[in-house]
Formats: C-alpha cells, sequence, structure tokens
C-alpha cells in the first residue's frame, strides 16, 4: 500500500476486490510469523499501517487485542470494514500524519508497505510509527529483505518479486528502499534495535520487530 497523501482517485479500487483472493494466500503464512513474534496478549493495543483489506488485524482481534488500521485506500478500508465491522478502528489517512496520539499502541505493524515509498517519506512514516508506540512497545514490519538471497528458492521468490513490482509500477522505489539497507537501515536511522528477524523465502523477505534501545 502506498501511504502518500490520502488518494483522490483511489488507485487501489480495483486491486481491493482482488486482494484476498490472489495476494492473501501468499502472505498468510507472513502475517502467522508476524502475531507470533509481536508479543500480544489480551488487551493489546495494535495499529497497522497500510491495513488494506483488514486481514492482519483480524489475526490480532483474534488474539484478544484492540485493533485500529489506517490507510490511504477508501476501497481497502470498504473491504476491512466488510471483514472486522465495528471491532476495529478503522481510518482514512496519510501514513506520515498518523491521526492518533503519542505512546497509544503496543505495537504497530507494517506489512509490504516501507518499500513502496520514497527515502523520505519511509523515513517520515517510521518516525510517526515510532511516535505512536509505547517505550515499550514493538514495531513489526514484514517487507523485502536486502539479503543475501539463499538458493533457488531465494533467487526464484526476488524474480517473481520484481515481476509484481514492475507491474504495480513500485519497482525502481523497492529497488532504492533495498539498496539503502531496507529495514534494517530504518531502524538505524529510527533509532531503535532489530530485536529479531525471521528471514522467509530463501532470504527474499523477511519479519522485523523493532524495539526502543534498551527495551528489547
Amino acid at each position: 500500500m502506498d501511504e502518500g497523501p490520502v488518494m483522490k482517485k483511489d488507485a487501489y479500487g480495483r486491486l481491493a476486490r482482488l486482494q484476498d483472493a490472489a495476494l492473501e494466500p501468499l502472505n498468510a503464512p507472513l502475517r502467522e510469523i508476524a502475531v507470533r513474534v509481536s508479543g500480544v496478549g489480551g488487551g493489546s493495543r495494535v495499529l497497522d499501517v497500510g491495513c488494506g483489506t483488514g486481514t492482519q488485524l483480524e489475526r490480532y482481534l483474534a488474539a484478544g487485542c484492540d485493533v485500529s488500521g489506517i490507510d490511504t485506500s477508501p476501497a481497502m478500508l470498504a473491504r476491512a470494514r466488510e471483514r472486522l465491522g465495528s471491532a476495529a478502528d478503522l481510518r482514512l489517512a496519510d501514513a506520515q500524519r498518523i491521526p492518533f496520539e503519542d505512546a497509544m499502541f503496543d505495537v504497530v505493524t507494517a506489512t509490504l508497505v516501507l518499500h513502496e515509498l520514497r527515502p523520505l517519506e519511509c523515513e517520515a512514516v517510521g518516525k510517526e510509527m515510532a511516535r505512536v508506540l509505547t517505550d515499550s512497545g514493538r514495531l513489526v514490519v514484514i517487507d523485502f529483505s536486502p539479503g543475501p538471497l539463499r538458493g533457488l528458492k531465494g533467487w526464484g521468490l526476488r524474480g517473481f518479486s520484481v515481476l509484481a513490482e514492475l507491474t504495480a509500477r513500485h519497482l525502481q522505489r523497492s529497488r532504492t528502499f533495498l539498496a539503502a539497507g531496507g529495514v534494517p537501515r530504518l531502524a538505524e536511522l529510527l533509532g531503535m534495535e532489530l530485536q529479531h528477524t525471521k528471514f522467509v523465502g530463501g532470504g527474499n523477505m523477511a519479519v522485523y520487530v523493532l524495539t526502543r534501545r534498551g527495551t528489547g
């Protein structure tokens, strides 16, 4: 999800109808890992940045969490509201200006969002996610990994990812994100620690857990 300014024309309107059927079977294992490593319990407050159709929030809701989500796409949010009903606080918003107060959430998560952003946007979104996170909270990010890739699986999935990014017109931003160091580099810019990294898909992707220094 491109978390730039809130969309006047919803570029994700068509994708919203296909997201769950076409992409979620691929993303589901990553989402399960994210919930496991996030350390949530009953009553944990979770914000999903770029929440899409609400599939990640659905898993946190099942774990007993209080869930909120933001997205720039009205079509995606409409699907999320169909899925989650009144159980989630869902808002149309730009992730560079998250509409919540400081230190509101125990977990802030972003799935396949950051690689779609320009470098300054990525840093701004990272700072906003850190701002709304409690001092002892966890930032859980699923995104492409800068490598190294492992075996045929890693290289094969990287090729598939390149094709998908080319189709979505995000390829150059994705390449820039990885060349700059990806999520580990963002952790450095935010002054946070990589508390846990789970590589998947032959090193093509990873689930990252970031914490404030000295709290991991």
